[in-house]
C-alpha cells in the first residue's frame, strides 16, 4: 500500500532531480550527506465507511433452432427478460410465444422455432446481487527534507522537487493515490521540509446473503 507510493515518489525525484545522486535520495533514513533528499512517513489514518450496492448486468444470448426443440437454457439466472427475437428482428411475446421458468433459466416456446444458425436470440438482464463494499480511505503525512551546502542551492533543489511533484500527478493516479504538497518550512539555512499529503481508498466487497422467503403452516392436531 504506502511501499508503492514511496518507491514511486523515490522514482520520480530520482528521474527528475539530476543534482542530487540516486544513493543520496532516500526512504526512511537519516543521512548527513549533502545534497540529500530523505522522504519520511510521519504519521496516518483510516476512515471507514460501510454501503450497500446492487449488481446486475445485461446479456444476449443466441441459439440455434432445429424445428423440434422448444427448451432453450440460459447460461445465467435472469431476473427479467429484456427481449426474445425469433428469428433476428421479429420480436416474440412472453406468454402468447413463450413463458419462462426463472429457476431452471430456461426459455420454452409453445411452437419449436424453426431450423437456423442462432436465429434465437434472447436478452435479459441477470439476478441482481446485494453487494457490501467496504471503504477504507487512507490518508497519509510525508516529509521530504531536502539539505544542501548552501541556501541557494536548497531554493533550487526545493523549486525542482516541488515542480517533479506537481508534474507527476498522473503517475500517482495510475496506482491510484493522490500526492500533492501542502505546505513548507526552512529548518536553516542548509535545509529545508516540504509537506505531503497523500491519499488512497481501498475497496472490500462481500455478497449479502439472499434471504429466501419461508412459509410457516400451522399444524392443527385433531
Amino acid at each position: 500500500m504506502l511501499y508503492e507510493l514511496e518507491e514511486k515518489v523515490l522514482e520520480i525525484l530520482r528521474r527528475e532531480v539530476k543534482e542530487v545522486s540516486e544513493e543520496n535520495i532516500m526512504a526512511g533514513f537519516e543521512t548527513q550527506a549533502r545534497p540529500s533528499i530523505l522522504l519520511k512517513n510521519l504519521a496516518f489514518k483510516v476512515d471507514k465507511s460501510n454501503i450497500v450496492e446492487e449488481e446486475g448486468e445485461p446479456l444476449t444470448e443466441t441459439f440455434d433452432g432445429d424445428g423440434e426443440r422448444r427448451d432453450f437454457v440460459l447460461k445465467e439466472e435472469p431476473s427479467s427478460i429484456i427481449s426474445v427475437e425469433h428469428p433476428s428482428g421479429k420480436r416474440m411475446e412472453e406468454k402468447q410465444d413463450y413463458i419462462v421458468d426463472y429457476v431452471k433459466k430456461t426459455i420454452m416456446f409453445r411452437t419449436p422455432p424453426s431450423k437456423g444458425s442462432e436465429n434465437v436470440i434472447v436478452k435479459y438482464s441477470t439476478r441482481t446481487k446485494r453487494l457490501e463494499v467496504t471503504r477504507l480511505k487512507v490518508e497519509a503525512k510525508y516529509h521530504l527534507i531536502i539539505s544542501s551546502d548552501s541556501r541557494k542551492n536548497l531554493d533550487m533543489l526545493m523549486e525542482k522537487v516541488m515542480k517533479a511533484v506537481y508534474q507527476s500527478e498522473k503517475s500517482f493516479e495510475e496506482i491510484g493515490v493522490a500526492f500533492k504538497p501542502v505546505y513548507g518550512k526552512m529548518l536553516n539555512e542548509n535545509q529545508a521540509i516540504l509537506s505531503c499529503l497523500a491519499e488512497l481508498e481501498l475497496k472490500l466487497t462481500r455478497v449479502v446473503p439472499t434471504i429466501e422467503r419461508i412459509e410457516i403452516r400451522e399444524s392443527r392436531m385433531d
